[in-house]
């Protein structure tokens, strides 16, 4: 039987894990492809990402980032590493704050650049791709700011071949229907809701083999998936946090065939999840 969890051990239950299933494979496939193309002489392909908040587009974003980078997987990758350059889009961002960013997300004094500069310096760093989390913010901004922002990021397409992947909430296709031309070269994948089903199960199933105690599972109550599905709001940030607060749980009381029960518990007693 294994010994209650030290307090070291109860960060792996909380731990930033990333489970691939088809969904995710097939975006990693597609981010590969935008890198890639990136640099050849025609107009670059870009890659929307939209989906609710704690649907997992951030952790698709830093597991792509991993394996382009080849590093271990962290909590989360921002800055500049293999010619990608990566961050989330300030808040009240401006052209100048947009282009800043891009060359040095960690600059805490931007300043007003051409594009024409922004061009060589790029070039100098052998920039090749540019991702931007919490693109949905540029729809909060004023429409003079959003319109430079969408004109400098064509122009980064157009003249230096350079392509973008962008994630955020529904508002990123509110901002693309300000600027429909730009919007048509962006491919937006939509990332849903879990629903019940083997893609689901196996999601559940890989998650908890990966925690500390639970390698040698080998089967799961359904009563845990109807759990997870219809007590959540079934984005995968709340499963996996109730999921991880149940597998500590179930841990230390050395019942770990019995997790469903944990689980309902936990969703009974915090109306859907258990933040860690």
């Amino acid at each position: 039987m294994p010994k209650a969890p030290s307090k070291h051990k109860r960060v792996e239950f909380y731990a930033d894990r990333f489970v691939q299933h088809t969904a995710i494979t097939r975006a990693i496939d597609d981010m590969n492809f935008v890198y890639e193309l990136s640099g050849h002489n025609q107009r670059p392909v870009n890659l929307a990402i939209t989906g609710e908040g704690g649907i997992g587009k951030t952790s698709l974003i830093n597991y792509f980032l991993s394996t382009a980078l080849e590093v271990e997987p962290q909590h989360s990758h921002f800055g500049f590493g293999k010619n990608i350059s990566t961050f989330d889009l300030p808040t009240g961002v401006t052209q100048t704050k947009l282009l800043n960013a891009i060359l040095d997300s960690k600059n805490p004094n931007p300043q007003k650049m051409s594009l024409g500069s922004f061009a060589l310096k790029a070039q100098e760093m052998g920039l090749k791709l540019i991702i931007i989390d919490e693109f949905h913010e540029l729809a909060e901004v004023p429409k003079n700011y959003r319109n430079q922002c969408l004109h400098a990021i064509k122009w980064i397409g157009n003249n230096l071949k350079i392509p973008f992947i962008i994630a955020g909430t529904s508002n990123v296709e509110t901002v693309f229907k300000s600027k429909n031309e730009l919007g048509r070269r962006f491919k937006v994948l939509k990332m849903k809701t879990w629903e019940s089903g083997r893609e689901f199960e196996y999601f559940i199933y890989s998650y908890l083999k990966s925690l500390p105690g639970f390698e040698g599972l080998e089967t799961l109550s359904k009563e845990l998936f109807d759990v997870l599905l219809h007590r959540q709001s079934r984005t995968t940030f709340d499963i996996k946090t109730t999921l991880g607060e149940a597998a500590y749980q179930a841990y230390c009381h050395q019942d770990i065939d019995n997790i469903h029960v944990y689980a309902r518990k936990i969703a009974m007693t915090t109306g859907y999840y258990v933040n860690g």
